[in-house]
């Protein structure tokens, strides 16, 4: 990572490495279009004209293979030698080589001031894996791409011996969706000030330093690699302009910027946690949660319930309460708005139940993938650049195989996806997955589900399962599109949420949300991102601050995780995610372990300090719902992402990029993370240019440029605020204490159902 300090030579570096296929790249001057030789080994070089000083001449010889390849049939060729040159119009030019085999390789490039777009196809053949290699200088930083640490299972991105942060230098990125931490863009910046970002869906594949010490190495497969890659002065005008392309990101409403309570399944008991008997005429989990936060007085703007909420055997069919365990259920809407706050419930891309049956005869399906067992023809996208690709004929299907496909005439699988293969009769086991790319399909789909719930009153979606999770990947199965599923793989999530945006916008106008576990380019403008399925424990906690900042990268600012970890609760752990989660875009607390915080595993059972921290943070996020209002604002007009690694608004200091931890929520709220347990100390950056006041004792102010030692209680994180903001945030310890005392006092629930009209 080069550090710019010098305006000039942030001038004349911002320009290196502008992407050929070999590309690496610089900005553009204004002259034309880009310069074409080859080295002592034949191979193409790339020269881009830089606006903003010297050009640069770009290659990868230490990769032993070339610039440019071609990969077909399992064989790559690697371009060799100068091409011919034909101008198409005033923007773009063509380069064209001669494969071995007579085909003509076209590179078309088109100059767009600080763009350069780039389509690389073979004449009359529609299906390649296309090879780049990208010079690297030794430093150089690179991040986006997706939101978990590093690639392959998602418990890698927490394993204890982790190193990986931000910085993807020397990892490898797979760009084929994985469940469940699943926010994905085949986009990263460098901190040579470009960036590169490859348009469509197709599978690929980023190395990032980690074959070779010098090279960027690409691989995407599909008919045709079609990139831009962009120069600017920052990393942030990068970030803003593909925000901004790709979006721009959703508006939500204001309740949905505050602070939101869930559990992962609720139950329906006769009594409540402490032994009271249940007089609620509502679900007896959802009661308790409500009335003990209005006797803790811990305020929330929205509630939501998990899978199962349905009636039948999967708990979601056809999109109807089970009123066994939801009773009332209009009611109970109407009662949860009393108390401030809007319900949210579960999706996913399926139907069950009678809907599956309707959907199969229709034909508005897609032949889904049981969550144990793996096609034939399907095969992670893991690719190493510059390598053959693992049997890549695998994905011709013929004859009967696995999992019931036969040719091109798949049987139908009735599939468990909430267990494994069904064991019961035909109809109680099946599910359907929704093909999207059917637009008589999607809109059945709408209007029979997301739709139908609006109109009872639910006012967000949670959106699961489209994230590779259920998803066949195939290259001879075809949706209503003609797509192949393995070109509609990853843009399924998109498909999932644009459905549920279309379906809930005529009913709700703009007071909704919609917040999906997958994400793939083009998803920002439906909805935020919710970071789960993850563990409960430091460094998961930790994968999920970095998760943040890469989700920001990637142009998804608006972005929440599951406050305490998906499964398992670390007491400390928890804590302390309670106060990230209140400096995240977006706030949601649960599902701990679907207990309340007053009854969770473990000791103490009654957990004081817990609910405290819980009412501090949620207080302190109702301050904030003016101030985050202003950052999603910003976000959907500039492009400026609500959470801000610090290199986004200090690139010019070498420290932002180093300070992983530490980030900025707007520009006048800075945080910084101690994801370790039993650890309550660190040396926390403060950006120079600024002083900074910390928030937990307002009369200490430091100024930047310099590393202030934190120490910190269990329930604080480390926080300061940029001297001149108009923020107050009120005296944060006294709040605690406050919360404490409230918290120390059990609630009664008896007293409290008395209380309610129901």
């Amino acid at each position: 990572m080069k550090i710019k300090n010098d305006p000039i030579k942030v001038l004349i570096n911002s320009v290196f490495l502008l992407l050929s296929l070999v590309l690496i790249v610089s900005s553009c001057t204004s002259g034309g279009a880009i310069e074409i030789s080859s080295d002592t080994d034949n191979n193409p070089l790339i020269k881009l004209n830089n606006p903003f000083g010297n050009s640069v001449s770009v290659f990868s010889p230490s990769t032993a293979t070339g610039s440019i390849g071609i990969e077909t049939d399992g064989v790559t060729e690697w371009i060799k030698g100068l091409p011919e040159k034909k101008k198409v119009d005033r923007q773009t030019t063509e380069y064209i080589w001669t494969l071995s085999q007579g085909q003509q390789f076209i590179l078309s490039v088109t100059k767009n001031t600080d763009v350069y777009d780039l389509n690389l196809r073979v004449k009359d053949l529609d299906y390649a894996i296309f090879h780049l290699n990208i010079n690297s200088s030794p430093d150089e930083y690179f991040t986006g791409i997706f939101e978990r640490v590093v690639d392959g299972n998602q418990r890698l991105s927490w394993r204890e011996d982790i190193t990986t942060a931000l910085n993807l230098r020397g990892e490898r990125a797979s760009m084929k969706l994985m469940p469940t931490t699943s926010a994905y863009c085949p986009f990263y910046i460098s901190s040579e000030n470009y960036s590169f970002f490859v348009h469509g869906t197709w599978p690929g594949v980023f190395d990032f330093c980690k074959e070779y010490n010098d090279a960027v190495m690409v691989a995407f497969e599909g008919p045709e690699l079609k990139i831009s890659v962009r120069v600017a002065e920052t990393p942030k005008e990068l970030v803003q302009a593909h925000s901004l392309e790709t979006g721009p990101t959703f508006l939500p409403p204001d309740w949905a910027l505050g602070p939101w309570r869930w559990r992962d399944e609720h139950f329906n008991n006769t009594t409540y946690y402490d032994g009271t008997g249940v007089k609620s005429p509502y679900n007896s989990d959802l009661t308790e949660d409500i009335l003990l936060m209005k006797h803790y007085d811990i305020p929330a703007t929205a509630y939501w319930i998990d899978r199962p909420w349905a009636k039948g055997y999967f708990g979601y069919e056809d999109f109807e309460f089970d009123t066994v365990k939801f009773p009332k259920p209009e009611s109970m809407i109407k009662w949860v708005n009393s108390h401030g706050m809007e319900l949210m419930l579960w999706i996913a891309p399926f139907v069950c139940g009678d809907q599956a049956k309707y959907a199969k005869e229709k034909g508005y399906d897609l032949i889904a993938l049981t969550p144990d067992k793996r096609m034939p023809g399907v095969f992670p996208f893991q690719p190493t650049p510059g390598q053959q690709l693992p049997a890549m004929q695998g994905n011709t299907q013929s004859g009967t195989q696995q999992g019931g496909v036969t040719g091109t005439s798949p049987q139908r699988m009735r599939v468990n996806i909430f267990g494994g293969a069904s064991s019961r009769p035909d109809v109680e086991g099946q599910m359907e997955l929704i093909d999207f790319t059917n637009e008589e399909a999607s809109k059945w789909w709408g209007e029979n589900g997301p739709a139908k719930l609006a109109k009872m009153g639910v006012k967000g979606f949670k959106l699961d399962r489209a994230d590779g999770e259920v998803e066949l990947d195939s290259l001879n199965l075809f949706t209503a599109s003609g797509k192949t599923y393995r070109e509609n793989y990853n843009d399924y999530p998109r498909q999932f949420i644009k459905a549920t945006y279309e379906a809930v916008k005529p009913v709700l106008q703009d007071d909704f949300i919609l917040f999906p576990r997958g994400m793939y380019t083009g998803s920002s403008k439906y909805g935020a991102m919710w970071a789960g399925d993850i563990r409960g424990e430091p460094h998961a906690f930790r994968a999920a601050v970095i998760a943040m900042q890469r989700c920001a990268v990637m142009g998804y600012p608006l972005w929440g995780s599951d406050i305490g970890g998906y499964w398992g609760l670390n007491r400390e752990t928890c804590m302390k995610w309670l106060g990230f989660g209140c400096f995240s875009p977006l706030m949601e607390v649960g599902p701990t372990e679907n207990r309340g915080f007053w009854n969770i595993t473990g000791t103490p059972s009654y957990d004081t300090a817990m609910i405290a921290t819980w009412r501090l943070y949620s207080k302190t996020r109702m301050n904030l719902i003016p101030y985050i209002k202003e950052l999603v604002i910003e976000a959907n007009k500039e492009g400026t992402p609500v959470a801000r690694p610090l290199f986004l608004e200090y690139p010019e200091q070498a420290d932002s990029w180093k300070n992983w931890e530490t980030y900025l929520l707007g520009k006048d709220i800075l945080v910084s993370v101690i994801w370790e347990e039993g650890l309550f100390e660190k040396e926390v950056y403060l950006p120079e240019g600024e002083t900074w006041i910390d928030a937990w004792n307002t009369d200490n102010e430091y100024p930047g440029g310099s590393y202030v030692t934190v120490k910190i209680k269990p329930y604080q994180i480390p926080l300061f605020i940029r001297k001149g903001s108009s923020l107050k945030l009120g005296d944060l310890n006294e709040l605690y204490q406050e919360s404490f005392l409230i918290a120390s006092k059990k609630g009664n629930l008896t007293e409290l159902e008395a209380s309610e009209d129901w």
